[in-house]
This record gives C-alpha cells, sequence and structure tokens, in this order.
C-alpha cells in the first residue's frame, strides 16, 4: 500500500511531478492519492490521475467532499475510467 500526499496546487507546471511519482510505485501495489489540501486542479493533473488509474481498481482519491478538487471531479462525474474517490484518506484506505 502507497499513499502519496499531494500538497499545493497541481497545474500544468507541477503536474509532472505528480506523474513521476506515481509512475515509482510498483504495478500492482494499491494506491491512496490523498489530494485534500490541494487546494487547486486543472486538466494536467485530472490527465495525470486518469493516466495512474489500474485495471484492479487499486487506486483511491480521497479528497474533501466540498473543495475545490471535489468540483473538478463532479465535472468528470459518471465516467468509468476515474478512480474511486472518498471524503477523506481514512475511507480511501478501508475502501481496499
Amino acid at each position: 500500500m502507497a499513499v502519496v500526499v499531494v500538497e499545493g496546487e497541481v497545474d500544468l507546471v507541477t503536474a509532472p511531478a505528480l506523474q513521476e511519482e506515481l509512475e515509482s510505485i510498483a504495478s500492482g501495489t494499491s494506491v491512496v492519492i490523498d489530494l485534500c489540501d490541494t487546494p487547486f486542479m486543472d486538466s494536467s493533473g485530472l490527465h495525470v490521475l486518469f493516466a495512474a488509474r489500474q485495471p484492479e481498481g487499486r487506486v483511491h482519491i480521497a479528497c474533501g467532499p466540498n473543495g475545490p478538487v471535489a468540483r473538478l471531479f463532479e465535472v468528470v462525474a459518471g465516467t468509468h475510467t476515474l478512480p474511486k474517490v472518498f471524503a477523506t484518506r481514512g475511507e480511501a484506505l478501508a475502501a481496499f
């Protein structure tokens, strides 16, 4: 199990660092991406999250239910390629 805690904005400048971090995690490892302290994420960050998904559903995302990242997920709600989204890191970890 790996937990990646993201702090600060995820945008065109910072998304590559997040992608590198996620790619460094061994294939098949369950991953929680904690975006609870992320005040902003643009489509670059969303692209990184789509790329991080695994067919076994081993990637979960934690973000506050009323935060700016949660609003971004609302825009793409209903897509089957997005990892599961949870309100807290604890909920995401418990779901494994």
